[in-house]
């Protein structure tokens, strides 16, 4: 079992404290049930009565006091264990390459981390209360035995049955569960296309239309399933309750005909069957619960196998082999591709994009613009410079040193990069102990200053225009003081004003200050700034001009 086999060995701490406890916990219930029935029938004598109830106090305070303790450690290791698997995870998944991550959906990477791992939080300490209870039930059913070995068989045999009947409907549940995953990760992909294409839809009322009926088709879906699967966990429930009442009848009507000691027993045998239904209905109650958790744990192991298949035995850039330091490639003073071909991981698709083969170097300091029309391959050669990419074949070399997935890293260290399809973060990370007052001018110098401030190591707000936007990015990229600089297409949601202030000035500055800059742009009456001009078409360079 995957949920069990998770609680073993995510955790860092032994469970015998727990699982002695949870013992301890069942035999003070097992003493309850045996003392209550003991109680009811000597009723009468007021010296047992006094006796059996000091010895019930004495047994519920225990039972209260393993319980409590048990319940409470298993909260804090189950939580322990989830954040560490989420943590581990995630430390896979920024080590991963670029390529890879663009391949995974978004809606279900966030189902699996986090809905998946809500899951088993909730499910594991679940497990663990009804790990008690059914301790509870094995005591219960070892006071049976004592008061008639018959009885015992036949409940046990009943119980097996029962749970045999179960286990056969329970597994049918599987697919759909499964199922159900891929289904809620669809359901946040298309909430997502609401949300983040919110003024595309609005402006087209049969795009809106059709994005809210495929919506409401997957809502519907899911709606499908989720009734399928509420009907079978009624019939289980049930089923179980049926099973109880015939088991009852069995105790009561049938077992008093096949022993005639019986009938003085009936009372408390009928009592312990009814102390022990409650634990049971519980247990089965858990099982879809648990049934969900283990498929959740198979989510999470299998996203984190592909992760490991991606990472393989090869260190990345990001962790380098025996715990070195990244290689300290700040000083170069030539980057060069040479025969460098890329291939998005697209099967045998013949419309798979290639780029290349592409042999292009840039010196220290150089401005080199690059440009090309739409789907010439100029974000794909942007990723191969920086090392986001790695190429099919053909080399990437600093000086003359070919660079390798163990040594990419020193490479992607020299970037500050701010692509199309930019990502703004909340904070200035890895920029703790920025100079605040440099970070105020910045945000003056890029007249934002009446739309946003700094703040506790971030902007105080980022609800912009792209344009905006966009700023800000360049003021955290200038911050982070990088020895070369990229930008695809940056100029291009901005105002006369800035697109002259980014080539003339901003590009000026970084290049006086010895800064390499790369930039991508559409707009010709710019390229004299540039020392070289690099020219795509269809995946290939065609022509390098020379600038300013």
């Amino acid at each position: 079992m995957r949920l069990f086999e998770f609680l073993r060995r995510e955790t860092s701490e032994s469970w015998t404290p727990v699982a002695v406890l949870a013992v301890v916990c069942g035999v003070a219930n097992g003493v309850l049930l045996a003392l209550i029935t003991t109680g009811a029938s000597e009723a009468e004598s007021d010296k047992a009565g006094i006796r059996l109830l000091l010895m019930f106090m004495a047994a519920i305070g225990v039972f209260i006091l393993t319980k409590k303790y048990s319940l409470h450690r298993s909260v804090i290791i189950v939580e322990q264990m989830i954040m560490r698997l989420r943590t581990r995870i995630c430390d896979k998944l920024r080590r991963s390459e670029l390529v890879f991550v663009e391949g995974l959906g978004k809606g279900d990477l966030y189902a699996k981390i986090s809905q998946d791992a809500n899951l088993v939080s909730q499910s594991a300490f679940v497990i663990v209360n009804l790990s008690q209870e059914a301790i509870m039930v094995f005591f219960a059913l070892m006071y049976i035995a004592w008061m008639s070995m018959m009885a015992f068989i036949i409940i046990v045999c009943s119980v097996a049955v029962g749970t045999l009947v179960y286990m056969n409907h329970w597994k049918s549940m599987r697919p759909d569960l499964s199922l159900l995953t891929q289904r809620d990760a669809n359901f946040l992909d298309s909430l997502g296309h609401i949300i983040d294409g919110f003024k595309e839809a609005k402006l087209n009322r049969k795009k809106n239309q059709a994005l809210f009926d495929r919506f409401t088709e997957i809502s519907q879906g899911i709606l499908d399933l989720k009734v399928k699967l509420g009907v079978k966990w009624v019939t289980d429930i049930m089923f179980s309750h049926v099973f109880f009442y015939i088991l009852i009848a069995i105790i009561v009507f049938l077992l008093p005909r096949l022993s005639e000691t019986y009938s003085d027993i009936v009372l408390k045998m009928t009592a312990a069957v009814l102390f022990i239904i409650g634990p049971l209905e519980a247990i089965v109650g858990g099982a879809p619960l648990f049934t969900r958790a283990t498929v959740a744990i198979e989510n999470l192991y299998e996203l984190e196998l592909r992760i490991d298949a991606t990472l393989g035995d090869q260190p990345t850039g990001d962790q380098p082999t025996g715990g070195q330091p990244l290689r300290d490639l700040r000083g170069f003073q030539r980057i060069a591709l040479k025969d460098v071909v890329f291939e998005y991981p697209n099967g045998d698709d013949p419309s798979t994009f290639t780029l290349g083969p592409v042999d292009l170097s840039f010196e220290r300091g150089e401005m080199l613009f690059i440009v090309g029309g739409n789907g010439s391959g100029k974000s794909t050669l942007l990723k191969l410079l920086t090392g986001l990419y790695a190429p099919a074949s053909g080399t990437v070399s600093v000086d003359s040193m070919p660079l390798d997935r163990g040594t990419i890293g020193g490479l992607r260290e020299l970037y500050s990069a701010i692509f199309a399809d930019f990502h703004l973060f909340d904070r200035l990370y890895g920029l703790e102990e920025v100079d605040e007052d440099r970070v105020r001018n910045l945000i003056r110098e890029m007249q934002l200053d009446a739309k946003t401030g700094f703040v506790d190591g971030r902007f105080t707000h980022v609800n912009l225009s792209t344009g905006q936007r966009k700023r800000l990015a360049l003021i955290a990229a200038l911050l982070e003081d990088r020895e070369i600089y990229v930008f695809d297409e940056w100029a291009a949601d901005q105002d006369i004003y800035f697109r002259d202030q980014f080539y003339h000035s901003i590009l000026k500055r970084l290049k006086e200050a010895g800064k390499t800059v790369i930039a991508v742009t559409h707009d010709d009456r710019f390229w004299g700034v540039a020392d070289r001009v690099v020219k795509l078409e269809l995946g290939r360079v065609v022509d390098v001009e020379e600038g300013a």
